[in-house]
């Protein structure tokens, strides 16, 4: 676990390019509905490489049910 707060996906947070580590830029940012929850999506490009990726947030009520583990709750 990192020092984000116990919360290891802070750190790995879709800003970076995977294939060239170049900051990418959100082109686009849409309510998203489909999950039964209100959030949003997200499209992001990569100027550097052309890659291209779609992003969806979560709250954290259900990011903590579902990604954290035994030993991480334990220890909240």
């Amino acid at each position: 676990m990192t020092e984000s707060n116990g919360y290891w996906w802070k750190n790995h947070a879709v800003t970076h390019c995977p294939n060239c580590v170049t900051k990418m830029k959100t082109v686009d940012t849409r309510p998203y509905h489909k999950l039964g929850y209100p959030s949003n999506r997200r499209r992001k490009y990569c100027s550097n490489c052309d890659f291209a990726t779609n992003t969806v947030e979560i709250p954290m009520v259900l990011a903590n049910q579902h990604f954290l583990t035994k030993e991480d709750k334990h220890n909240d």
